[in-house]
């Protein structure tokens, strides 16, 4: 009895680094070679942080190489952010950013850290250093948008104190 020989998937993507799943099967990362492909339909999904999710139906009917690219849409943004004072944790929905650094010509202002990717949609940034206070704040992220946000935290010195 003759069995059909499989194929091979040469999946690529732009920008590369994609997850490729086929079959809801994780099979690597783009560019990716994907052997023992059997005939008939298949999903193939690519996923990449910061880029709409792809979804193809593949349908094979003969083994050797077959390719697939695709070009991912972008659906993030970026934050920019400077910090009086430097040295502020930063969050994103809860999430750690990383630290504001010190501006190496000095001053109160933080260098600009810059967080990539962020998906479309609300979000809400949270900065938190010792001794000082912040108020969380809403921002909006659009495709291929920059959003500049210059915050500045509260001393807790400089915060009214509660007397019972």
């Amino acid at each position: 009895r003759l069995m059909p020989l499989p194929a091979e998937l040469h999946v690529a993507s732009t920008p590369p680094g994609a997850r490729v799943l086929l079959d809801g099967e994780f099979r690597g990362v783009t560019p990716a070679v994907l052997s023992d492909v059997g005939r008939g339909e298949h999903r193939l999904r690519l996923e990449l942080k910061g880029y709409e999710t792809l979804d193809r139906v593949l349908t094979v009917t003969a083994a050797g190489p077959i390719r697939e690219e695709a070009a991912l849409v972008r659906n993030s943004g970026t934050l920019v952010l400077i910090t009086a004072p430097a040295g502020a944790e930063v969050f994103v929905d809860g999430e750690p950013m990383g630290v504001t650094a010190e501006s190496p010509a000095g001053g109160a202002a933080s260098e600009p850290l810059r967080i990539d990717l962020l998906a479309r949609g609300p979000h809400t940034l949270q900065l938190t250093r010792r001794g000082y206070a912040f108020t969380p704040k809403p921002f909006t992220i659009e495709p291929d948008q920059v959003v500049q946000l210059q915050e500045t935290l509260t001393s807790e010195h400089d915060l009214p104190k509660f007397r019972p």
